[in-house]
């Protein structure tokens, strides 16, 4: 029997792209080839590619197994209504050729071989691959740019940082955020410890005061650059480097101006978005993390059918091996590896977050130290734990009360219900 959401295909379409053409290989369910072509990675080519598949097929549902699960090929393909995509992990394609090949070197025909009969022998348990609504599609795509632009900003900020240690390693004590407005405009300006010297204590004070709200803090700045050592008086290091740095701020300013752009448009969408509530209901979830979690989960409620796998998906799930040996069976918990590693990390800041926020996650927490965890292990614990209550939250399409959890964590009788405070009289 088809799983959910599957439909009933004609054909099944191995499909290997490259950058200047894509193999395809056309099966019928039984697995018999009904044509092997390519097409060119163009306009041109994907309007051929559609056309041949809506001939073999006669415009009944065709199934296309392929790597990835975004590109030029899925903006051009994915309007077509009578294909469905299956997308692939690369690593999984990889495995199919050692699988079934004993020389598994890689060529686009026999790959796209591999994929169409992956499908045959496999769609009927597998979901198609669908696109969100137009909000949600967007959101995910503004908050991909965004996780882009922030690896690109700790990039330049970690250049930044290693060239100052050349020549100028008392700016690092300003401030520990290099691309803060402060460091930013200092080092722009002044972007050797020379010219800070030269602009004399009063006019750097003031400098300073633009940016540090307490007057102890300005003055002890200002007290440790106009009578700092320079590492180095060498023009012939320090002009090149300093000519660097202040290439490396104007990149790191223009920066911040795109993510603080980035972050209004996400707000905004954030905002319309009829799943938003559910989200913001949340301890520890604040505007960042927020759009973040809906762009990863979406709103198809059949993309996940259980709360393991969507803590599995997000890597919050560990990996259970267990294996006999001849000294004893052996069982090891280890993290997942394979899982969407933003998705992890989001959901491991969440936990951090929510221990700040007391109830039942800080309560948690403060036991977890005190029978001698470690802070990650803790914190991989919360994760999880969150986990479990956004999955039935999202799917059920309601906010998360504190109170409701609270009282079932009463009724179960969980050691946690001792550590909150009492239930109120109306719930007693």
């Amino acid at each position: 029997m088809a799983a959910t959401g599957t439909p009933a295909l004609h054909l099944c379409v191995g499909l290997d792209w490259a950058t200047q053409h894509h193999a395809l290989t056309v099966y019928t369910l039984d697995g018999a080839v009904v044509g092997r072509f390519q097409v060119p990675a163009t306009p041109e080519g994907y309007a051929e590619l559609v056309l041949r598949l809506r001939t073999l097929g006669g415009n009944r549902p065709v199934g296309l197994c392929l790597e990835a699960s975004r590109g030029q090929l899925f903006s051009a393909l994915l309007p077509q209504e009578f294909l469905y995509f299956y997308p692939l992990n690369p690593k999984c394609a990889a495995r199919l050729r050692e699988l079934f090949k004993a020389d598994p070197g890689k060529t686009d025909p026999t790959d796209a071989d591999l994929l169409g009969l992956f499908l045959v022998h496999n769609w009927r348990q597998l979901r198609p691959w669908g696109p969100e609504d137009p909000l949600t599609r967007r959101l995910q795509t503004l908050v991909e740019f965004d996780q882009t632009w922030i690896r690109r900003q700790t990039a330049l900020t970690n250049q930044l940082r290693a060239r100052l240690l050349l020549y100028f390693p008392q700016a690092l004590a300003v401030s520990a955020d290099l691309d803060s407005p402060l460091m930013l405009e200092v080092l722009h300006r002044w972007p050797s410890l020379a010219a800070v010297q030269r602009l004399g204590p009063a006019k750097l004070r003031r400098v300073l005061a633009q940016h540090l709200r307490h007057p102890a803090e300005v003055e002890g700045h200002v007290q440790a650059l106009t009578q700092a050592v320079p590492l180095t008086t060498d023009p012939v290091i320090v002009e090149p480097l300093a000519e660097e740095v202040q290439a490396l701020v104007g990149l790191l300013t223009a920066g911040c101006a795109r993510l603080a752009a980035l972050r209004r448009q996400i707000d905004q969408l954030f905002d319309r978005h009829p799943d938003a509530p559910i989200f913001r209901s949340f301890d520890g979830i604040g505007p960042k993390l927020g759009p973040r979690l809906l762009a990863y989960l979406g709103t198809d409620r059949t993309r996940f059918a259980t709360a393991g796998d969507l803590l599995a998906f997000g890597g919050v799930a560990p990996v259970t091996e267990a294996s006999g040996k001849r000294s004893g069976p052996r069982r090891l918990v280890r993290r997942r590896r394979g899982c969407h590693k933003a998705l992890r990390h989001t959901f491991h800041l969440w936990a951090r977050a929510s221990v700040q926020g007391g109830g039942w996650a800080r309560a948690l927490f403060t036991h977890g130290l005190e029978e001698g965890m470690k802070r990650p292990a803790l914190y991989r614990v919360l994760a999880y734990k969150w986990g479990r209550i956004l999955f039935a939250c999202w799917k059920h399409q309601t906010p998360y009360d504190p109170e409701r959890y609270h009282q079932a964590l009463r009724d179960h009788g969980s050691w946690l219900a001792a550590e909150l405070a009492p239930a109120p009289a109306a719930a007693r």
